[in-house]
């Protein structure tokens, strides 16, 4: 049984802190109310970013890392205002 006690302090006080995401290591603490679509743009992005600095900047290969289509990853970029580097994949900005 999980007891509160077993819970992290800001989720038992149920604080109004500014950052309703916090990450200790792999497990991430979410204190509602929260904005779901900020926090969804916030990961989305993130994982865009990781996927790109992973991969040195190749859009081709990062797409691939997060199971996207090269065309809804560019697109996914864009919406973030990230500069399109052309056909071959990478982005200007990564060289």
């Amino acid at each position: 049984a999980v007891l509160p006690e077993h819970l992290p302090e800001e989720v038992r006080r149920g604080s109004d802190s500014s950052s309703s995401l916090s990450v200790q290591g792999d497990t991430k603490i979410v204190v509602l109310p929260v904005d779901l679509d900020a926090e969804l743009s916030r990961l989305e992005r993130d994982l865009l970013f990781r996927a790109l600095e992973q991969t040195g900047g190749v859009k081709k290969q990062a797409a691939e890392l997060l199971g996207l289509n090269f065309r809804s990853f560019r697109y996914r970029l864009k919406k973030y205002g990230v500069a399109d580097g052309g056909p071959d994949g990478e982005d200007e900005a990564s060289k």
